[in-house]
């Protein structure tokens, strides 16, 4: 019976350790100015994100773009076909991601709207791409 006592309290202590590990990362992340320690890598991809997010013309509401949405383009101005099965299966996204990153690449006018279970048709060719995507990072 002791033993089981003793498994107790040190389960409990575990579990008030863990509780106030939880707390700190909590407070951690209501911080703003907090940044996480990362590679040369994730600090381009962090920059290109926030320069993504500069993007106003995305869409309805409070959509924010993906942080992957250039390379979706990217991709489907290379590849000619913009479908939300094609960006699930070469990005390994789910049904909902894919599909947001169709909507803005369309609200972007890259590709053209909905065509029932047709491919959407790419609108643009890579050359008007690069000028486009220059165009919106630049602002």
């Amino acid at each position: 019976m002791d033993k089981i006592y003793e498994l107790l309290k040190e389960m409990k202590e575990i579990m008030e350790e863990d509780r106030k590990m939880l707390k700190q990362i909590v407070s951690i992340m209501n911080l703003e100015d907090v940044k996480p320690e990362s590679t040369v890598e994730n600090n381009t991809e962090q920059d290109s994100n926030k320069k993504v997010l500069h993007i106003a013309e995305l869409g309805e509401g409070d959509d924010i773009p993906d942080p992957k949405l250039f390379d979706v383009i990217d991709t489907i101005v290379e590849c000619g076909v913009a479908s939300t099965s094609f960006v699930q299966r070469k990005f390994k996204f789910g049904y909902a991601r894919a599909s947001r990153v169709i909507d803005q690449a369309e609200n972007l006018g890259i590709i053209s709207g909905y065509r029932g279970s047709e491919p959407r048709e790419v609108l643009y060719n890579k050359e008007q791409w690069e000028a486009k995507k220059k165009e919106l990072l630049s602002r």
